[in-house]
C-alpha cells in the first residue's frame, strides 16, 4: 500500500529517525524551558528524499497547532485495479483496516 519506496540499503526507520532528530532539535532542555523552535520542512524533505527511491520525491507538510488536521488519503494499493482486487487484498491482509486507520491518524500528528 505504501506509495513511497525505500532506496536499496536504506531502512524505513530512517524516516522516523529524521522526525525524532527534528523533534530533539526544536525542543528546549528541561533545565531551560521555553517555546519550541520552528520545525524545518526543507531539512525534513531533504532527509526523507535521501531515504526514498529517487523516483518517489516527497513534500513535507508540517502540522499547525490550532489548525484543522491534515489527512493524507492514500491511493489504492499497487496492483489493485478492480473492486474484486480490492476485496481480495483486504481478505489477504486481516489487519488492513486497523493498520490503515492507525497509520492515517498517526500521520495527522495528533
Amino acid at each position: 500500500m505504501a506509495r513511497g519506496r525505500i532506496k536499496s540499503g536504506r531502512q524505513s526507520t530512517e524516516i522516523a529517525d529524521a522526525i525524532l532528530a527534528e523533534w530533539y532539535r526544536i525542543l528546549p532542555p528541561a533545565n531551560a524551558p521555553g517555546a519550541a523552535a520552528q520545525m524545518d520542512a526543507n531539512a525534513l524533505t531533504a532527509a526523507f528524499n535521501s531515504v526514498l527511491d529517487p523516483s518517489d520525491k516527497c513534500q513535507v507538510i508540517l502540522d499547525e497547532p490550532g489548525k484543522p488536521i491534515k489527512i493524507v488519503v492514500p491511493l489504492p494499493p499497487a496492483g489493485v485495479k478492480t473492486k474484486e482486487d480490492l476485496l481480495g487484498y483486504i481478505q489477504k491482509n486481516d489487519d488492513f483496516r486497523q493498520g490503515m486507520g492507525a497509520a492515517v491518524l498517526f500521520g495527522c500528528g495528533r
